[in-house]
């Protein structure tokens, strides 16, 4: 149990430099940045430890989706000030794509000859409702509209 969590651990690790590195640096750059960082580690999960660590393909995938929206297509799809949230709702979005239909991560890790310790249904269900609520969160704190009116409820 020891050593899951700290396999977990060094999983969050390219998400959480990345999530920090987008307050110092362009988006475009710190995301290729990150998924660059994530692939090496993911290769080397792979190759070198037989093991596909769900945390780090996660994080892969989720800063992957937003490096592509925002090199190919700009700030259409992930307008300017909102590359954080549209990263957690991307994992939230992987996440909960795990979390219905787990066959496909376990049929993509028996495809690579890898060893499945864990389930991560737990995992993931938290990660799915504490994005959730976060993101409602943001929402409601960023909406003029909607905070006016609650405040004006409170009156």
């Amino acid at each position: 149990m020891n050593l899951r969590n700290k396999i977990v651990s060094i999983g969050l690790l390219p998400i959480i430099i990345t999530l920090i590195g987008l307050h110092f640096f362009h988006n475009t750059e710190m995301l290729g940045a990150g998924l660059l960082l994530s692939i090496i580690m993911l290769t080397y999960n792979i190759t070198r430890m037989k093991d596909l660590n769900f945390f780090l393909l996660l994080g892969t995938l989720g800063i992957g989706t937003c490096f592509i929206l925002r090199l190919f297509w700009g700030y259409k799809y992930v307008p300017l000030n909102t590359i954080t949230p549209t990263l957690e709702f991307s994992l939230m979005v992987f996440a909960f794509i795990y979390y219905t239909a787990p066959e496909l991560y376990n049929g993509m890790v028996n495809k690579l000859g890898i060893r499945n310790c864990f389930s991560y249904k737990l995992e993931t269900k938290i990660i799915i409702i504490l994005s959730s609520i976060h993101l409602i969160l943001l929402y409601i704190t960023s909406n003029p509209q909607l905070r006016a009116y609650m405040i004006q409820k409170r009156k």
